[in-house]
């Protein structure tokens, strides 16, 4: 049971706090769930469902809820600001190069000329 719970809870988990975005798309949650939804669909990951919640005419909060886990996005178009958050559980196999590429896809997406970067390895070694 021990070696269950402990592959079950490990997972990649990436957080980054990017500064200085493109700011094109920093107010528009439609155009950015469609194209995360393509870049896990890409990544092989499986999109399970989502919600985005925009600001009126200001920035979003957005969950894309995953079979491997999630990929949150929270924008700040006014100070061109980003959180985001990609946790990719290894369940079955080692996802961690799926929880990167995804990470760094949205990157390219953003466009962020300053990145602050954590990476969590989840669970017990």
């Amino acid at each position: 049971m021990t070696s269950l719970i402990i592959n079950t809870l490990s997972g990649l988990h990436l957080i980054g706090d990017l500064y200085q975005c493109d700011p094109t798309h920093l107010s528009d949650s439609t155009w950015l769930r469609k194209r995360c939804t393509q870049l896990c669909n890409d990544a092989g990951l499986t999109v399970l469902g989502d919600f985005f919640h925009q600001f009126g005419d200001d920035g979003f909060t957005g969950t894309l809820v995953l079979a491997e886990s999630h990929i949150a996005i929270h924008t700040w178009p006014e100070t061109s600001t980003v959180a985001l958050d990609v946790f990719v559980c290894n369940h079955s196999r080692d996802n961690s190069d799926k929880a990167q590429q995804l990470f760094d896809d949205v990157l390219k997406l953003l466009k962020p000329k300053e990145v602050i970067r954590q990476a969590v390895q989840r669970g017990r070694l």
